[in-house]
């Protein structure tokens, strides 16, 4: 009894010899085993990926708006540097608003969305992905995350235009 009790103590304290003797156990009764290292390799995968996301470049801000439709000025911009948050208005001459802005994701408490209830478009910025959300009154929002940022520009400019904003800021300086 005390070698057995040594010997599981011995397999307990040296983590490979445990992962393999739990290996095997899962692999000859999985119907009574809770143990997965699938999951747990999946587990420690997405904490990569949040950890990335809340890596961020400080240099990456604040990222203002390069190119804009023709006739839109600036009446607005606000620039926090110690919560990361930028935000721009537009206006054309016939009053419509182009609204800008880019945040840290790590502060996002929450995000102002209109789409009275329609699914989000996946589309293509840069070669990444972004989410397009449309109203009834046909006013476009587009969300992209990008290297711990989150970008937000709305109007009721076409959809080709908004995302053309959004590709000439974001592109890379080369």
């Amino acid at each position: 009894m005390i070698i057995m009790m040594f010997g599981s103590m011995t397999v307990m304290a040296v983590e490979p010899i445990r992962e393999k003797v739990y290996q095997i156990i899962e692999t000859f009764f999985p119907d009574h085993t809770d143990i997965s290292f699938k999951e747990v390799k999946e587990d420690a995968q997405e904490n990569e990926t949040d950890s990335q996301t809340r890596s961020f470049n400080p240099a990456d801000f604040p990222k203002k708006l390069k190119w804009v439709p023709e006739g839109f000025e600036l009446v607005q911009e606000e620039i926090d540097s110690d919560l990361f948050y930028l935000m721009q208005t537009y206006i054309n001459p016939q009053k419509q608003y182009l609204a800008y802005d880019q945040m840290l994701l790590e502060n996002t408490n929450g995000l102002d969305l209109t789409s009275n209830g329609e699914v989000s478009k996946e589309i293509t910025i840069n070669g990444k992905t972004g989410y397009l959300f449309t109203d009834d009154d046909n006013y476009h929002i587009i969300l992209y995350m990008h290297k711990g940022f989150a970008y937000k520009i709305g109007g009721y400019l076409n959809e080709a235009d908004l995302i053309k904003c959004l590709e000439n800021t974001l592109l890379e300086n080369k």
